[in-house]
């Protein structure tokens, strides 16, 4: 009784309507929780949705068994499926949840019934109209699921099939998708459940259905009394119950629509029908011909309707389609913008730098950030152009190029980490190499890059890394290849980066150069990376005419080899670097060219106009300034210039339909126009070069981009032996004038400073005038948007940008950039909280603090002391020295007014010269005149 007890008490908490045996009781009571292995990806019969729960075929039969035994399964999502049988074979697991019986499985597993059946099929892309079959594979390279039953039957039966196997169905089907593989063999209806998710639409099910595979749950065999007692379970339950989990998840899209199916067979039998009607009863053929042709009638409007509604979801799921491309683009395009403006910020930096007497090491550092940063912004274009990619349209380029160059700027770009680890790196190139090349070097550079910082990242401490470039020789005798390679026009050439690193395992090289894969989510964690990389790498190979492969192994380094062909080039090899940037004589000599010139510049905000008409300024440029569009059309009929500088956002007229409107003047056709404005997309330039302008230059305007722009769109030349003739520029000394510091809080002063080749005196006077303009401006902004008045949030928004861009108040620029696209692609609603209008406040006070603390801004307004009327003498030269003033203020011309402003109050005292001073300093040049005007009449009037 002792004995018994135990197990009567146990016997008696399990439900025993399967008539279990003592031993299956003695198991459950022994395991109340049994572990699953499932394949997370295998929809529909088992997979985990959006929400990571678990759902599909073998999930609903799960439930049923508990439901009938008391069992209580517990789900264990492993990283693959070739883990999940491990981990049964170990005994960690006690079973599988959906699983085919193979030889090799049955030596550790035992499979209970089947509970479900799945065809399987061969996936090709649409436009291979053949019909296929596993025969005519034979050759051609397929793809598998890694350690699906599918692999086992092929390599089995059919080993002249080259096979590609895949992490998962996903992977699958985008390889074939994008015609990486010529087809795939999988279940039929998990190709057509992951089609449908991905809205893959190029794929179809060619030619026969392969073998109904039984699906089974598969039970380690330690635990032979759990696979009785699912197949109890299994075989108490009703065909009906077990049918209806089937039809509720398993449909075949890539079959042909049952409504089609339906009405062949009924075409088919009313057709049988007539046919025995008219046999069998000729009198009453007439009746019975015309009831089928009514009924048919009836069917084919019925099939009619049900293909109109399929042709239009299908017309919803094109657009949904093509709206999702619209969306990547945009994202991709947002995101280089996004990039790019901190690139052109270093770029333009180090050109700056550059321009100066360096001390060796420094100038050669110096060099090093120009070439990445144009490097890093050939790397965005290649993001940009991945779609290109996909479809098979990039297009590389064949330009002369120097390979001895190429191979120092990437080694150098590299030298700093390599440094840092203490790695060897070993590069040897064949002296029989030319290094006059013909082809495209910066995809040729784009290469090395991926596989040398591969190299470098997965190389530990004290590690080495040999780069070596040989010429693959032609088969036969050396002498024979080399007159034959001469006669051929093109070389071979064959790179090698060898590393010490922590190497790859065989089984996943395979995976080295797909797209959207990644070998190991733990790798991608501690070293980063997409895994677009060698995909692009490999892709770029090939289209080069070349090969690339690896060999690796765990803990031992790892090789990559790939071959290129190019064509030695006739002409002298160029640097593979971007254009270097310009020198002091190059800039000396824009200006030399550009002095005397006449410049129309079309800008409203005050800020950049005094940065404009500075840089314009130093060399020798006369500008005239307008506020906006119809300005700009009046002043170019007044006067004649050689150019106008055309901002796009103005009020009263925009930069695009001013420049129409002057386009439609006679005589005004061949007049240069540069669009200025703060938007850097390639849609922003061609809007502008449609509206009829010459060319585009971006804010915050740099004088080298300024100079090359202006004297490419007047034609003009840069003599190459006359560098810097004719115009040198003064430095101004700052004995006893204010000194900038470097960087002060909100304000990069150095960076500002640099792009506008500004003296400290010019730069103080445009920090005065961004604190005169910007004192109300959180204020507006603060009605704007609690009047939920987006066209005036947006102007404010825009318009403190460019002026926060050009005193190089970066973080500023930055949230009135970002508040501003957030206002602009949502204006039905007010898109910022006031957390964000809080956040661009601050950043606006620390600058007007800053600014404030340097400048002493409160107050400030250079004092004339006032005299007591005019001086006796010199009345005409004072007169004229007005004339002057005024002319200058009429037309805006910087220069003209401070020299003319300077001379009259050396030889003038009176107190309407402060209100002069306070107009001119406010870029308010109207009631300046007008002022000026009183005094010229004054002095007129007065006696001699």
């Amino acid at each position: 009784m002792f004995q018994f007890f135990p197990f009567i008490c146990q016997g008696a908490a399990v439900p025993n309507p399967l008539h279990f045996t003592r031993e299956e009781l003695d198991w459950m009571n022994r395991t109340p929780v049994v572990t699953v292995g499932i394949d997370h990806d295998f929809a529909p019969m088992e997979y985990l949705d959006e929400k990571g729960k678990y759902i599909g075929v073998t999930a609903d039969f799960l439930k049923l068994i508990e439901t009938e035994t008391g069992l209580k399964f517990k789900i264990e999502v492993a990283h693959t499926w070739e883990e999940n049988i491990r981990r049964v074979k170990e005994g960690t697991l006690h079973m599988l949840g959906a699983a085919v019986s193979s030889p090799r499985r049955k030596q550790f597993m035992d499979f209970t019934h089947p509970y479900a059946r799945l065809s399987g099929g061969i996936i090709v892309r649409k436009n291979i109209m053949e019909p296929m079959s596993l025969e005519k594979l034979q050759g051609m390279k397929v793809a598998v699921v890694h350690n699906y039953i599918w692999k086992d039957i092929i390599e089995a039966d059919y080993p002249d099939i080259t096979l590609d196997a895949v992490p998962n169905i996903e992977a699958g089907l985008k390889k074939v998708s994008f015609g990486m593989v010529d087809a795939m063999v999988g279940y039929m209806a998990t190709a057509a459940h992951h089609s449908e998710r991905l809205g893959i639409s190029n794929l179809r099910a060619s030619g026969e259905t392969l073998a109904l595979l039984p699906i089974s749950f598969a039970v380690n065999k330690q635990n032979a009394p759990l696979t009785a007692i699912i197949n109890k379970a299994l075989s108490a339950t009703p065909e009906v119950e077990k049918e209806a989990i089937l039809r509720q998840w398993i449909r075949l899209e890539f079959s042909p629509p049952k409504t089609y199916q339906a009405f062949k067979w009924a075409l088919i039998l009313v057709i049988i029908a007539g046919v025995v009607i008219l046999v069998i009863m000729r009198i009453n053929a007439q009746n019975a011909l015309k009831k089928a042709y009514h009924e048919l009638e009836k069917r084919v409007a019925e099939r009619t309707v049900e293909l109109s509604d399929a042709n239009e979801a299908l017309k919803l799921a094109k657009e949904a389609a093509d709206a999702a491309t619209r969306a990547k683009s945009d994202f991709l395009a947002n995101m280089s913008h996004e990039i790019r403006t901190p690139m052109n910020g270093v770029i333009t930096a180090s050109e700056l730098v550059m321009n100066e007497i360096l001390p060796p090491k420094i100038a050669r550092y110096m060099e090093i950030i120009h070439n990445s940063g144009h490097t890093l912004l050939g790397v965005i274009d290649d993001i940009l152009d991945f779609s290109k990619i996909e479809a098979g349209k990039l297009v590389l380029e064949k330009k002369p190029f120097h390979l001895g160059k190429l191979m120092e700027l990437v080694e150098a770009l590299f030298s700093h980490k390599i440094a840092e680890k203490h790695i060897d790196f070993v590069l040897t190139m064949d002296p029989d190499i030319p290094m006059a090349l013909l082809g495209d070097a910066f995809r040729l550079q784009q290469i090395l890059m991926n596989l040398i910082s591969n190299a470098v990242k997965f190389t530990d401490k004290n590690g080495t890394i040999a780069v070596t470039v040989q010429k693959q020789p032609l088969p036969g005798k050396p002498e024979q290849a080399r007159q034959e390679n001469k006669g051929s026009g093109k070389i071979t050439l064959v790179f090698s980066v060898k590393d010490t690193g922590i190497g790859i395992a065989t089984r996943h090289q395979d995976l080295l150069f797909t797209p959207f894969s990644q070998i190991d989510a733990s790798t991608t964690r501690k070293y980063g990376g997409s895994g677009l990389g060698l995909c692009i790498c490999g892709q770029l190979v090939e289209m080069m005419e070349g090969t690339i492969q690896v060999q690796s192994a765990p803990g031992k380094g790892s090789c990559f080899v790939f071959t290129v062909t190019m064509e030695p080039s006739g002409t002298r090899a160029v640097e593979p670097s971007c254009a270097s940037p310009a020198s002091p004589d190059i800039l000396s000599g824009y200006r030399s060219l550009l002095q005397g010139c006449r410049v129309l510049v079309a800008e409203d905000n005050p800020t950049n106009q005094e940065i404009t008409l500075a840089v314009l300024d130093l060399a020798g440029i006369h500008a005239r300034l307008v506020e906006n569009g119809v300005a700009a059309l009046a002043a170019v009929q007044e006067e004649p210039f050689d150019a106008v500088l055309m901002d796009i956002q103005m009020p009263e007229m925009d930069g695009f339909e001013a420049t129409r409107a002057i386009r439609r003047l006679p005589g005004y056709q061949e007049i240069p126009i540069i669009a200025m404005t703060a938007h850097t997309l390639k849609e922003d330039r061609k809007k502008c070069i449609d509206a009829g302008m010459n060319d585009y230059i971006s804010k915050p305007v740099s004088q080298k981009k300024l100079f090359k722009v202006l004297t490419h769109a007047m034609g003009k030349t840069l003599p190459s032996h006359e560098p810097g003739a004719a115009l040198s520029t003064k430095k101004m000394s700052s004995s006893g004038k204010l000194r900038l510091p470097r960087k002060m809080p909100g304000i990069n002063i150095q960076e500002a400073m640099t792009r506008l080749h500004a003296s400290h005196h010019t730069f103080i006077k445009i920090l005065k005038t961004f604190y005169r303009d910007h004192q109300t401006t959180r204020e507006r902004l603060t009605t704007a948007w609690e009047k939920k008045d987006m066209d005036g949030l947006i102007r404010q928004l825009h318009s403190l940008k460019g002026a926060a861009a050009g005193i190089g108040a970066e973080k500023l620029q930055h949230l009135a950039n970002t508040h501003e696209q957030r206002c602009k692609e949502n204006q039905s609603r007010s898109p910022l909280s006031e957390k964000d209008l809080h956040d661009l406040g601050q950043a606006l006070s620390q600058v007007l603090g800053t600014i404030d603390e340097m400048c002493h801004c409160r107050g400030d307004v250079e004092n004339i002391a006032p005299g007591q009327g005019f001086p006796p003498e010199d009345k005409a030269q004072l007169t004229l020295v007005l004339q002057n003033l005024k002319h200058a203020l009429e037309h805006y011309e910087l220069k003209a007014v401070e020299e003319q402003f300077c001379l009259l109050t050396q030889n003038m005292n009176h107190p309407i010269l402060k209100e002069i001073k306070q107009q001119i300093d406010s870029f308010d040049y109207d009631p300046a005149v007008e002022q000026v005007e009183h005094l010229i009449t004054t002095m007129e009037k007065r006696q001699p």
